[in-house]
């Protein structure tokens, strides 16, 4: 089948894209697109999906990484862990943002603490 192309995505990065059940998606390097590394097929309810080439074997990864590679490693290994138990607390959401971020938001956030707040922003215009 022909690939299409949809994103670069840097080492220990991630990206999003619209889709549909049964979408099929392919993770190759950019230099070699021949060769595919993992292959998804969206499924109903699931928004998450991960390519890891040490199959979450934070071990392996720490005998093989830098120091510095092993740090962003550890906090997306630690952000998939804690992906799987807001899916857990809400009742099957996803968790599409990044646990302890490497940069922080560009936008002031305000605290969500309870289901159903709201927050009044007055603006200038």
């Amino acid at each position: 089948a022909d690939l299409s192309y949809i994103a670069d995505v840097e080492p220990f990065g991630s990206s999003g894209t619209a889709t549909y059940v049964a979408h099929h998606f392919v993770v190759t390097p950019t230099t070699q697109q021949s060769k595919v590394l993992t292959e998804w097929k969206m499924e109903q309810g699931n928004s998450l999906y991960y390519y890891d080439p040490f199959n979450f074997d934070i071990l392996k990864a720490h005998k093989t990484l830098t120091d510095q590679q092993y740090v962003y490693y550890h906090m997306q290994w630690h952000n998939r862990l804690f992906a799987q138990e807001y899916k857990k607390f809400t009742g099957g959401r996803d968790w599409l943002a990044l646990y302890k971020q490497k940069h922080p938001p560009r936008f002031h956030m305000h605290r969500a603490d309870y289901f159903g707040q709201t927050h009044q922003v007055e603006t200038k215009e």
